[in-house]
């Protein structure tokens, strides 16, 4: 059966409608598929920046660690080196109490001895002051002031001694 020619026409034209609709939607899914792939293009960049990011972010990171574990390793040193001045100027304290105490037990001894020797010496010129209050009295036979006194010698206790007297202004002869 044989259609007649405007239903033919309709036809064609229907069918070129139909044709160009195809054609259009062919194009449209070119352009939809080249923008996904524009899009697929675009992620894959931006993913590959991101992954550069993140590495560099990763690579700051590690900078960083090892900037604070330096950090830290300094801050450690110098608290070690305070505590050993520290312990330095505690021993040096102690070291100076000591010598200070052991100078003050030292000045402490020697005004011990020598007020043990100041009281020895006393002791003495009383037992020498004793002596001489128990040592007979020398008179003599003229009556004036002693000039002279000379020492002449010593056998066992006694003592030899040359005594000049003034008497009345003129000088008496020695007597023994």
């Amino acid at each position: 059966m044989e259609l007649p020619e405007a239903v033919g026409e309709h036809e064609a034209q229907i069918l070129e409608q139909r044709q160009a609709e195809v054609q259009q939607a062919e194009a449209q899914e070119r352009m939809a598929q080249a923008k996904l792939e524009a899009a697929s293009l675009n992620a894959a960049e931006k993913e590959r920046s991101l992954s550069a990011s993140l590495q560099e972010a990763r690579s700051a990171l590690l900078v960083a660690q090892a900037q604070l574990k330096s950090a830290e390793d300094r801050r450690s040193y110098q608290e070690y080196e305070h505590s050993l001045a520290l312990a330095k100027r505690i021993e040096e304290e102690n070291q100076a109490n000591q010598s200070y105490s052991r100078q003050l037990m030292e000045t402490e001894a020697q005004k011990r001895d020598k007020d043990f020797q100041v009281a020895q010496v006393k002791g003495r010129i009383q037992e020498v002051d004793n002596r001489l209050a128990q040592l007979s009295t020398v008179k003599s036979p003229y009556s004036g002031q002693v000039r002279r006194i000379k020492y002449v010698g010593q056998k066992d206790k006694d003592l030899s001694v040359e005594v000049t007297l003034v008497v009345s202004g003129t000088d008496a002869t020695p007597t023994r």
